[in-house]
């Protein structure tokens, strides 16, 4: 039996987790959640790519993924606002 389903693509989120070994996914889900001061149902939204991600929260997900691994999740967001020209 054909689903129509169609897959979604997975969000950034997801395709880091999906990257970290298995026995450290939870603790680090668990300090990414305490961290972001949020809750495990936002997170899964997240992850799912249901919400976006704030990006205060996005920083933080950056600083404890690049502590754990080398690796940021997001890209970083160039708004313009740090300019180095005279």
């Amino acid at each position: 039996m054909e689903t129509n389903e169609k897959e979604k693509p997975k969000t950034e989120l997801q395709e880091y987790l999906d990257s970290v070994p298995a026995g450290d996914i939870k603790h680090l889900k668990e300090r990414m959640i305490e961290k972001a001061r949020t809750n495990g149902i936002v997170f899964r939204n997240w992850r799912l790519g249901l919400t976006k991600v704030p990006p205060l929260e996005r920083d933080i997900i950056n600083y404890i993924s690049f502590g754990y691994n080398g690796k940021n999740v997001f890209e970083p967001v160039d708004d313009g606002s740090e300019q180095n020209e005279p």
